[in-house]
Order: structure tokens, then C-alpha cells, then sequence
């Protein structure tokens, strides 16, 4: 699965550590290690174990039935999407920013308005016209994301748990609400029938002026009897970021940069991820036709 991911697809496609410090503070001389959420942070340190992900993915069912983790010990130039660079040294990580400048900064309403489309309704801002930046690492062939996702399998059960972390900055103290839905889906593909339900639940966040850790957490479970497999899917958002987290670097188009096996892996995953996006849409569309 990708961080880049589910509402981390479809917010994350409509738009993706640490020991936090409040009101005006900054990170400290050690950066964060993944220990506590980030919230309100004028100065985030972003520091740490970069490892490779290996996904294992069930073709015929469409399912990912194992994901494991190396570590990663190369060089790389860190670049991020509000013009400030950092390092991939050794393996490690090391970036750093402040307060970003006034041309990355964009209404909050344009942000998270997005999120109506991934599955929320009665979507409310405390301050639509605040301004907001997403923080986005990458390198020129792939992204640095901070994730942690496993899978669990017992007989024809698999059992799935993602979480996925952002950072924001907000120029003020920000909340969003919004409420859960619930889509159901049935289909026919190759003989094999699909039954999908898609979950969100309730979520209130308080972003404090500075940076601040969201926490996408999906919980998934596949069963699969004779030619029929079904998917329940859960969605939470909350404040926060665990501290068995980690730093995952992921390629884009040029898999040679860290092994041909990455290609097949990262190609299964787009799968995975597409078919979660095309559920989205479908909800999209017969919703816009009620």
C-alpha cells in the first residue's frame, strides 16, 4: 500500500516521529524520533532510520497478503514540496523547516474541502480562509513517507492495519469536523465476485498554530470463500503519530534506483491502491446522482 494512500487516497489523491513541542516552540537540539505528536511546532525536525518497503500481492484475489521492511543505507538529496531540502545520509534522515513561505500557503478551504470527496460529510472549518501547507518529501524517482502498514493471514482471512502520517502547517489555530459515511459495492470481475464496503467514522482535529502530525489509520479484513471475496475497509483520522512509525522510501517510475524487484512490488501496490481509488469514484458518482 502506498502513502500516497486510500483517503491518504482519495485526500491524498485530491491533493502525504517525533517529539512534539507546543504553542511556540521549537523541535530541540535531537529532532524528533518518533515518540509523540507534532502540534503547533514553529521549527520540525524530521530525523531517523530511512527502510525500504517489500509488498507481496495476491494477483487472482487482488489482495496484499505481506509487507516487510529493510533498511535502507544509501545517499539521497531530500527534496520537499515547500522549497526546502534535506538529506538522506547513511540511511538516515535529516531535514528541517520553519515557517513556510507565503507562496506555498493555500486556503484551508481548498485543502480540506477535498476530504467531502473521500468519504465525509457535514465537512465544517472553524477558519476556511486560514492558510495551510502540506509537507511532502521526495527525491527526483520516489518519495520518503512515514508509515507503517502489516498483514496478518489466517486461513482465508487477511487482516490489514495502515497508518500514514502528514504534516501541516496551519498560520492559526484551525478545527475540522466532519461526519463518517458508509458505501457498499458488489461486482463481477473474471468470475469472481467483489464485495466491497468502504467505512469512515466521525473526526474533530485541532491544529495549533505551526506544524502539526494527522494520522490516517485503516483497518482492513478480506475473506475470501470459494470465487467471492470481501472487503471491509475502515477509515480513522485523528492527531498524532505512533512511534513504531516508519520512514519508508518509495519509488516512482525509475525502480532501477533501488532494485528491478521493487518494480513488480510497487507495480502491485498501484493495483491495489487503483482499485480502492475506483471505489471512491463510483461513490463519488452515484452520490452526485441522488
Amino acid at each position: 500500500m502506498n502513502f500516497k494512500k486510500f483517503l491518504v487516497l482519495a485526500v491524498m489523491l485530491a491533493a502525504l516521529v517525533f517529539i512534539g513541542c507546543s504553542g511556540g516552540g521549537t523541535s530541540g537540539g535531537g529532532g524528533y524520533g518518533g515518540d509523540e505528536t507534532v502540534s503547533g511546532v514553529l521549527e520540525l525536525n524530521l530525523r531517523g532510520q530511512v527502510w525500504l518497503g517489500d509488498w507481496t500481492h495476491d494477483d487472482i484475489y487482488d489482495v496484499l497478503t505481506d509487507v516487510r521492511y529493510t533498511q535502507f543505507s544509501g545517499n539521497r538529496t531530500v527534496f520537499s514540496s515547500i522549497g526546502v531540502n534535506g538529506e538522506i545520509s547513511n540511511g538516515q534522515l535529516n531535514f528541517t523547516v520553519g515557517t513556510p513561505s507565503n507562496i506555498y500557503l493555500r486556503y484551508a478551504y481548498d485543502y480540506f474541502d477535498d476530504w467531502s470527496d473521500g468519504g465525509y460529510n457535514n465537512l465544517r472549518i472553524s477558519n476556511p480562509e486560514a492558510r495551510v501547507a502540506l509537507l511532502w518529501l521526495n527525491i527526483p524517482t520516489g518519495g520518503v513517507f512515514r508509515e507503517l502498514e502489516t498483514v496478518s493471514r489466517s486461513g482465508n482471512r487477511i487482516n490489514y492495519t495502515g497508518q500514514h502520517v502528514i504534516f501541516i502547517y496551519v498560520d492559526q489555530n484551525l478545527t475540522v469536523s466532519g461526519r463518517g459515511t458508509s458505501y457498499n459495492w458488489q461486482e463481477l470481475w473474471n468470475g469472481i465476485t467483489y464485495r466491497e464496503t468502504l467505512r469512515t467514522s466521525n473526526f474533530n482535529i485541532s491544529l495549533k498554530k505551526g506544524w502539526n502530525s494527522i494520522l490516517f489509520r485503516f483497518e482492513e479484513t478480506v475473506s475470501i470463500s470459494n470465487n467471492t471475496i470481501i472487503y471491509d475497509l475502515m477509515e480513522t483520522i485523528s492527531i498524532g503519530n505512533p512511534n513504531n512509525l516508519r520512514w519508508v522510501l518509495e519509488g516512482w517510475d525509475n525502480y532501477n534506483e533501488f532494485s528491478a524487484e521493487t518494480c513488480s512490488i510497487r507495480s502491485n501496490k498501484n493495483r491495489q491502491i487503483e482499485r480502492r481509488s475506483a471505489l471512491i469514484n463510483r461513490m463519488r458518482t452515484e452520490l452526485s446522482a441522488e
